[in-house]
């Protein structure tokens, strides 16, 4: 063969992870790699048609793998206008994963999904073999060279807690996302309990990810009594963040906060400052950065560093960017996208000192 006859070299695919700035509340889009199918995780009340609009803008078909992380309102309503479009046009969903806490206890938090759970059953039209509950004991789900595993909680965990109105957050699903030697952790609304579930039956190379969704929308938790001993919960001795972090080892780490937090700051601490700090000095050290999916006047755009992604090119300030995606390849590389700053750039320069920092 001729040098002019060997085909170009093409870039190999990669994973597409995006985190949709929904207001108060969780939605992330996984793309595959080959065959650009798509993995919806969360989706938050009224996020229904800005992940529809992502998908039409990004020439992506609807999701056909779903994952509910729990069923508390800022991760689940805006799934009822997605089943809807699923439904009209007939697309098959291949797996729905469920937390089922919240729907099956006899207690019901007064955000459950309940409306969200009734439209599954007309979604999968009684075939409930693609039904799968949210839990480890779930065999992982491969698609298109993505492998999904479920890390938290398992079967006892949430037979045993499911009743408890206080452990719901902590009964969130975490969900490991891979490709090739990347992998990303989803951890939903997990607290210090579930964190030290994790990091008691995992080894650090089993729970380590490139990219990291901090939990509880960067809330930190209490893990040192008022005596300044270790808290433990349910005989569990509580880890902290710090620790949380330096196991998950993450380059990349969001915080998905939304520029309709305001009401939610103050009431929830959502992010907290520890948290904050935590973030800016784990990625000082070790390169990448953590963003926020916020623009607000709270934005701070100062914290993150475009760093080692892409070592030949000039570093520059990440700030808290709405909606943003982050690339993926199978040797464990991870770059983040940044022409989703572009439209941003103009708001975030006039916003003024973020509340965060205040």
């Amino acid at each position: 063969m001729s040098q002019s006859d060997t085909p170009a070299c093409q870039n190999p695919p990669r994973m597409e992870v995006a985190f949709l700035d929904v207001g108060q509340g969780c939605c992330t889009i996984i793309v595959t790699p080959s065959e650009r199918r798509v993995i919806l995780v969360d989706c938050n009340a009224g996020a229904g048609p800005r992940t529809m609009r992502y998908l039409e803008e990004s020439a992506l078909p609807l999701p056909e793998v779903i994952c509910i992380s729990h069923l508390h309102h800022d991760h689940v309503a805006g799934f009822a206008a997605i089943f809807g479009h699923l439904i009209q046009r007939e697309i098959r969903v291949e797996r729905v994963y469920i937390n089922p806490v919240g729907h099956t206890g006899k207690k019901s938090t007064k955000n459950g999904g309940q409306a969200v759970v009734q439209q599954l059953r007309d979604l999968l039209d009684g075939q409930t073999d693609r039904l799968r509950d949210f839990q480890t004991h779930e065999a992982p789900y491969q698609v298109d060279g993505v492998k999904l595993t479920v890390l938290h909680p398992d079967k006892f965990d949430l037979h045993e807690h499911q009743d408890r109105d206080d452990m719901l957050n902590n009964l969130s699903g975490v969900l490991q996302v891979s490709y090739g030697e990347s992998s990303v952790l989803l951890s939903g609304d997990i607290e210090g309990w579930a964190a030290s579930c994790l990091l008691s039956q995992y080894k650090p190379a089993q729970l380590g990810a490139r990219l990291v969704l901090f939990p509880h929308h960067g809330a930190g938790w209490e893990h040192i009594t008022s005596v300044g001993a270790s808290a433990t919960q349910h005989g569990l001795k509580i880890v902290s963040p710090t620790a949380f972090i330096k196991a998950v080892a993450p380059t990349w780490t969001v915080v998905s906060v939304g520029s309709e937090n305001d009401g939610s700051w103050a009431s929830y601490g959502h992010p907290g400052q520890p948290v904050l700090d935590l973030l800016q000095e784990w990625h000082r050290k070790d390169g990448g950065g953590f963003v926020c999916t916020e623009v607000t006047r709270r934005c701070d755009r100062t914290v993150c560093e475009h760093a080692r992604a892409v070592p030949e090119a000039r570093p520059f300030r990440v700030p808290c960017a709405g909606s943003i995606r982050f690339d993926l390849g199978s040797d464990g590389s991870v770059s983040i996208d940044p022409t989703v700053h572009t439209e941003w750039q103009r708001v975030v320069d006039g916003l003024g000192r973020p509340q965060c920092r205040s």
